[in-house]
């Protein structure tokens, strides 16, 4: 299967369509149902005296409606924007406007909306626990995602310093043929 984001190049993505509506550009960008897996609220406590604006994509839905109530109500010194559901292209192009794309959850995986992230060139800022670090090694910066304190530094770092600069290419290993190629090694080394 290919990732929504690949079906599209990314010079063909603007963040025009997200700015247009929003009214905001450069931004730290979280994704996800606001859950407590996802753990948008440390985020929002990390920056709540940052200027930095902070959109939050929940799509719209929560299991959680207490959560979702707490990360609503959370005054923070920048603006804060709770887009809802969105679709892939208005997703895409908040990518594009993004700065920083934060992924705080407390078990992370390379969602298709990280990689697209890293992809449209977006600075990345990510929780250590989960397996992200297999994917971007030293191409993301990561935080405890138990620590206001770490999760405020890496993302005030990733703002300040921007994407690294092989972040790009290691989205370049996921497509049809390599994961292909790949999933053959696998079988054939299991089968022998």
């Amino acid at each position: 299967i290919i990732p929504f984001y690949a079906l599209v190049p990314p010079e063909e993505i603007a963040a025009d369509p997200f700015v247009r509506q929003f009214h905001i550009k450069d931004f730290v960008l979280c994704m996800g149902p606001l859950e407590i897996e996802s753990n948008q609220l440390i985020l929002l406590k990390a920056l709540e005296n940052e200027e930095i604006p902070v959109v939050v994509a929940d799509g719209g839905m929560t299991a959680q409606p207490g959560y979702e109530t707490l990360c609503r109500k959370l005054k923070r010194r920048g603006p804060t924007i709770f887009t809802g559901a969105l679709a892939p292209e208005m997703l895409l192009s908040a990518i594009r406007a993004a700065r920083v794309f934060c992924a705080p959850g407390w078990h992370e995986q390379p969602r298709p909306a990280l990689l697209a992230a890293a992809r449209f060139g977006c600075a990345i800022a990510t929780s250590g626990w989960g397996y992200i670090h297999d994917y971007f090694g030293d191409q993301s910066t990561y935080f405890e995602p138990d620590s206001i304190a770490a999760v405020h530094d890496s993302v005030l770092n990733a703002w300040s310093t921007g994407p690294k600069p092989g972040q790009k290419s290691i989205t370049e290993r996921f497509n049809e043929n390599e994961t292909g190629m790949r999933l053959e090694m696998v079988y054939r080394e299991l089968v022998s």
